[in-house]
């Protein structure tokens, strides 16, 4: 007989030797064992809700992949890059990718009467996905935002609506630093909060015709392409894929495609979660 099968009939008989305490006490170690196993299911499932809450929120704010200009890496001053509309056909007709949006970004300052806020004005069109940052609109409406004309028009972030005391429909002044001071005077339309601090903390969205006018660049040059994927779990594949395709060009102005993953572009916070996959193993 197994030694095991036997040792577990011994100490669950109950009417055997005076072992009446035996039937109560497995009851307790089974129900301590089902409590155990419990409170671990639900912090392995806290740890990988938690996970993929901050991802989505990253992916949500950006997105999967990114092709931006080599030169422009580690700087919120980007170096322009070409996305004509043969580019774009490309990389929406590869598979795996779901969709294709272009985006400008220039950094600037906030000034009111009594305080100023650094941030960067993200600049996008028409067919960028509101998805995410329609779950987080607090306030206001999204405009429609282009490529041809400018609304004069801005979301801005509850954290910084708070700092400067701004409401909708309120009129801003922000400027911009280069070789000379250039103004633009915007109009609060909508008021976000993702809670994500790296991004609340900094950017306003506005059209991407302004954000390219402010840059003084040419037709069709943007800061950068974000593609989502169909399957995250597929990112590295279709990185490779467009890599192949896209980073061995060069664009009408000189300018070298550079793509990368959002775990790329934001090591930290990936290697951040990634130390939590030991608490899953260790639970």
């Amino acid at each position: 007989m197994d030694w095991k099968l036997f040792i577990a009939r011994r100490i669950y008989r109950s009417n055997e030797g005076g072992k009446e305490v035996s039937k109560p006490a497995v009851r307790i170690a089974m129900l301590g064992i089902a409590i155990g196993l419990a409170v671990m299911i639900v912090s392995v499932a806290v740890v990988i809700g938690f996970k993929h809450e901050v991802r989505d929120k990253v992916v949500g704010l950006g997105s999967d992949i990114m092709i931006t200009n080599f030169d422009s890496q580690q700087s919120y001053q980007t170096v322009p890059i070409v996305a004509n509309d043969s580019l774009l056909h490309l990389l929406k007709t590869l598979d795996g990718v779901k969709h294709v949006q272009r985006y400008s970004t220039k950094p600037g300052m906030i000034m009111t009467d009594d305080s100023f806020q650094g941030m960067v004005l993200k600049g996008v069109a028409h067919e960028y996905d509101w998805t995410f940052l329609k779950r987080h609109l607090q306030e206001g409406e999204i405009p429609v935002f282009s490529d041809t004309a400018s609304t004069n028009k801005v979301l801005v972030s509850r954290t910084i609506a708070d700092k400067l005391h701004l409401k909708l429909g309120d009129k801003i002044y922000t400027y911009y630093i280069e070789d000379n001071v250039r103004a633009r005077r915007l109009t609060v339309a909508g008021i976000y909060q993702t809670n994500f601090s790296a991004y609340d903390d900094l950017f306003l969205i506005t059209d991407l015709y302004t954000v390219n006018r402010l840059n003084s660049w040419r037709k069709g040059q943007v800061s950068g392409i974000e593609l989502a994927v169909n399957e995250y779990g597929r990112l590295e594949p279709v990185k490779e894929e467009i890599r192949i395709r896209v980073d061995t060009q060069v664009d009408a102005y000189g300018g070298t495609y550079y793509t990368q993953t959002v775990e790329e572009a934001n090591p930290q916070i990936f290697a951040w979660l990634d130390l939590l996959d030991m608490n899953v193993w260790v639970i």
